[in-house]
């Protein structure tokens, strides 16, 4: 089968978290983005909430990916959205703790993200979940944390018309969760950014310090 070769400015690779915020940003600026996605692109009238049919096709080695000793299963998204569209919104700032030692270990300078992580909780509505809305099962690990004295609250969500199923994990069939996969990526799209899903990278060509083919 002959290829038609694309030219851009930025490739990205993958359709996950880091991908689509990337992706809005860069077309925003006027570039050339191609992003590619080795899994499908699948939109809410896909997700039926079957385990059967969601994991085969939304999550990398059908749900079964692990670290090499076996010891603890990856569920690794493979569909446009990568983990945003499988994941359970829990949505936190990099802790200070966490910034400090990059800074140390890695000498990265002082990173002031605050604006940052406003401009992206504003983007994908990410909220503080209402305790109201909170099921019986958490309710009782939330209250069972704050009689031991410990600090607990309800997680902070990046949803907006969520019907709260509890199926957040087999993909979002309301667009409750605001994933990348309906949120940068369709905004990248409209502005001129090509998807190509069902695109497996198998190498990069690397000449002078930069990848020149994909």
């Amino acid at each position: 089968m002959s290829a038609t070769p694309l030219t851009c400015d930025v490739c990205i690779v993958g359709s996950g978290a880091g991908g689509g915020m990337l992706a809005e940003g860069l077309v925003e600026r006027g570039l050339r983005v191609v992003m590619l996605e080795a899994g499908g692109h699948y939109t809410k009238k896909d997700f039926d909430l079957q385990e059967g049919h969601a994991f085969p096709k939304l999550y990398q080695d059908r749900g079964g990916r692990a670290t090499a000793d076996l010891a603890i299963t990856v569920l690794q998204g493979r569909a446009v959205g990568g983990g945003t569209t499988v994941n359970w919104t829990t949505c936190f700032r990099t802790p200070d703790r966490i910034l400090a030692h990059w800074q140390r270990a890695h000498g990265l300078p002082d990173l002031q993200l605050g604006p940052h992580f406003d401009a992206v909780e504003a983007r994908l509505s990410i909220a503080e979940w209402p305790e109201a809305r909170v099921n019986l099962n958490n309710r009782k690990l939330l209250d069972g944390c704050r009689k031991l004295g410990w600090d607990a609250r309800a997680l902070r969500r990046n949803v907006k018309g969520c019907a709260n199923s509890g199926y957040c994990g087999l993909g979002c069939p309301v667009d409750g969760k605001q994933s990348q996969l309906v949120t940068t990526i369709p905004a990248a799209v409209a502005r001129g950014m090509q998807l190509l899903p069902d695109c497996e990278v198998e190498r990069l060509e690397v000449r002078d310090g930069r990848v020149q083919a994909v």
